[in-house]
């Protein structure tokens, strides 16, 4: 099965890929996006789409299935260019799909496709009414998608279309408020429960979706919601009371900020509502799909995102990717490692972040960020890095026991063995006490 993901350089994109990547049933894949991915796999090309282009068919050619994810979710901008690539761009990918003979369509909603407002029973369950609400520019795009589906999927009974309506996704890194304050051990102390879910654990509804030809709505979210105060209790997290207009005056400058070009924005709508109650059931994904989530309550979520969240990288380890920085323009003296391509080093949990290697046969270019398209990812602790640089465990070691991860082409990753081997062998022993606890 060859399957198209447009959004996929996005937070639930780049999960969603990397979680398609291993399946088995899936033998290609096809980033849709305006930026490449940061996801390394034999399985997949990236081509460069807008949802709006009228010609999206050719990007759809020869797939089996779709999985749409593309979406403005937190940001601002003028209404009209916000659905334009919400709603308008939502039905442009779907009608597409269908014109090119795609027969598996997974569509990620939201539970704000119910309409964020008070009165709905607990728990929603995927029976319960939506409601529209134009004041709230993303859960009215959600709903207006949903509304079009209605009308759309009757006619188009040969298609299997999955909606998933998760809850509040939450990732290490999550690019919404909630993640920022989670980032910093603290959370805002709103009035009614968190829906909460684990984004790789909504990669996994997509996946079984897709395997199982689904077809309707199904919740996805973690169980029971739990209060601001009881995660901040369970997770020994900071628990921050902000006056709620004070927090709307926030967004509001945001807002005006995004105007002028100078940063981007927060929906004002979605800090007007933290007082609705929006606690949900994924009962009938667990029964129809076989959903097992990682996560599967909001304080496993939080734990989770504490553990795995990358804080940006610790004073030694700047240290030290300064020093790979100098030391790179000394070509790489190992002719089996003399390669070409594009490393994520990704160390995870506290004091982690992003390096990206730019090998180019013997020499090796070092760089902050994440290199994108990436054609091998490297995924550790950065424990486990240090537990590298000090000798107490090696790179096959490593790989063996699920310590470290490797993505893509697997020859680029011993590059960075080749590295810390250097660096044990040639680095003064004193720079490496100082760089690394216990070497």
């Amino acid at each position: 099965m060859k399957v198209a993901v447009t959004g996929a350089a996005g937070q639930l994109g780049t999960v969603v890929l990397r979680r398609l990547a291993v399946e088995r049933g899936v033998t290609a894949l096809r980033s849709l996006d305006l930026r490449p991915p940061a996801v390394a796999s034999g399985k997949l090309e990236h081509l460069r789409a807008d949802v709006r282009d009228p010609e999206l068919g050719r990007f759809l050619e020869g797939c089996d299935a779709l999985v749409h994810l593309a979406f403005i979710v937190t940001g601002a901008p003028p209404r009209p260019v916000f659905d334009a690539i919400n709603v308008g761009g939502s039905k442009n990918v779907i009608e597409a799909a269908v014109r090119a003979g795609i027969k598996k369509i997974v569509y990620t909603s939201s539970v704000a496709a119910y309409g964020v407002v008070h009165g709905h029973p607990r728990p929603i369950v995927e029976e319960t009414p939506r409601v529209h609400q134009p004041a709230f520019p993303y859960s009215a795009a959600k709903w207006e998608v949903e509304a079009w589906l209605d009308e759309f999927e009757p006619r188009h009974a040969d298609v299997a279309i999955a909606r998933l309506r998760p809850s509040i996704v939450i990732g290490a890194p999550t690019v919404h408020a909630h993640g920022a304050m989670l980032a910093r051990r603290a959370i805002v102390d709103v009035e009614a429960p968190l829906p909460l879910v684990w984004d790789e654990d909504v990669a996994e509804a997509v996946a079984l979706a897709l395997r199982k030809s689904a077809r309707g709505a199904f919740n996805v979210t973690a169980e029971p919601a739990a209060t601001a105060r009881e995660l901040a209790k369970a997770c020994d997290l900071r628990l921050v009371r902000v006056p709620k207009a004070l927090i709307a005056g926030v967004a509001q400058l945001g807002a005006l900020a995004n105007k002028l070009g100078l940063s981007d924005a927060l929906d004002p709508a979605w800090l007007r509502l933290t007082d609705v109650c929006m606690e949900m059931s994924a009962e009938k994904a667990r029964r129809e799909l076989g959903w097992k989530p990682k996560c599967p309550t909001p304080e496993s979520v939080v734990k989770r995102f504490l553990a795995e969240n990358s804080t940006g990288l610790d004073r030694r380890l700047d240290v030290f990717v300064r020093l790979l920085q100098l030391a790179s323009r000394r070509a790489i003296d190992d002719p089996s490692m003399h390669t070409r391509g594009r490393v994520h080093l990704r160390l995870t949990g506290p004091g982690g972040g992003d390096v990206g290697f730019i090998i180019d046969g013997p020499k090796v270019e070092i760089i902050r960020e994440m290199p994108r398209p990436p054609t091998t990812v490297v995924t550790m602790k950065t424990a486990t890095f240090y537990d590298l640089l000090g000798g107490r465990t090696d790179f096959n070691t490593g790989q063996l026991t699920g310590k470290v991860r490797v993505e893509g082409e697997a020859l680029n990753a011993f590059v960075i063995a080749a590295i810390i081997t250097r660096f044990r062998s040639d680095a003064p022993k004193r720079l490496q006490k100082l760089l690394v606890k216990g070497a």
